[in-house]
């Protein structure tokens, strides 16, 4: 199942409703979205449902005083969750849900997750907020140039635009690769779509301040998660809901730039070094 997660509407600092923004994931292709609104966990997160035939589940952006971390299938939280990264990441797990460090390495203090000592279920592998602030403010002159040329290509081709910028840590891969070793730990995109620039800070649901770009189109048009659940979709939200969350928590996920390419499918194999020898 394509989709995406990390999605902002206007409940916080995004721009669109839910059903403009489903419709805008059902023009792109996408079969399902987790809306990560921001917030401390004590609303009353909205029933998964279908709009335009997208598969809309609803999900909260935490900020911690290590980073921000998504928290997917969480219920009602009886008190508001912040503070210590590490206590919110056990306060998620606790009530059952799962989480996912946001923008791991963005230049942005405030924004990048700085605690990898407690047990997060998965962490953001690409990340286009992340990807325009290396342009803008880590890279040199050469950087800011190719921000420039995106910018300018986006009317023509808004989703290659957005790809064109996305960057890679090497030092993200490497933590990963460590973690990993030692345990399960699940890579995501996230879209960290908003559909908006802002010029100012504003209370949620106020656009006048904003510039309205780039758009949840072309942020769904250019990058996507595939996720095999635990059973096709049948149309019951509730329980498609649950499989797309197990199979998610379970990584049975890849990564696709599809302004890139749009791979329909993904298969590998592994051996582990006693079956090797075993063979031998």
């Amino acid at each position: 199942m394509r989709g995406l997660l990390h999605v902002h509407s206007r409940m916080s600092d995004g721009r669109g409703t839910l059903d403009e923004i489903a419709a805008a994931a059902a023009r792109a292709g996408l079969q399902f979205l987790v809306v990560t609104d921001h917030g401390d966990g004590t609303r009353k997160p909205e029933p998964p449902s279908y709009r335009s035939g997208v598969l809309m589940i609803d999900a909260v952006e935490i900020s911690t005083r290590d980073g921000h971390y998504l928290a997917i299938g969480l219920p009602q939280s009886p008190y508001p969750l912040g503070g210590a990264a590490a206590d919110v990441v056990e306060d998620v797990r606790r009530l059952g849900g799962m989480g996912i460090a946001a923008h791991p390495d963005s230049p942005k203090n405030e924004l990048r997750w700085a605690d990898w000592i407690p047990r997060i279920d998965g962490f953001e592998l690409i990340n286009p907020d992340t990807s325009w602030r290396v342009h803008a403010f880590s890279g040199g002159a050469g950087a800011r140039w190719q921000l420039l040329r995106s910018l300018l290509a986006y009317p023509a081709r808004p989703a290659e635009a957005i790809a064109q910028l996305l960057t890679a840590s090497s030092a993200l891969r490497e933590r990963w690769m460590a973690i990993a070793a030692e345990r399960p730990l699940v890579a995501v995109a996230g879209a960290d779509a908003h559909a908006k620039l802002a010029l100012r800070d504003t209370e949620p649901g106020d656009n006048s301040y904003s510039i309205p770009i780039p758009s949840y189109e072309s942020s769904f048009g250019s990058l996507s998660v595939h996720v095999t659940p635990e059973r096709p979709f049948a149309g019951d939200a509730a329980a498609d809901a649950g499989a797309l969350l197990a199979g998610l928590r379970n990584g049975h996920v890849y990564i696709a730039v599809d302004a890139w390419a749009t791979p329909p499918a993904f298969e590998f194999t592994a051996q582990g070094a006693a079956a090797a020898s075993e063979q031998h």
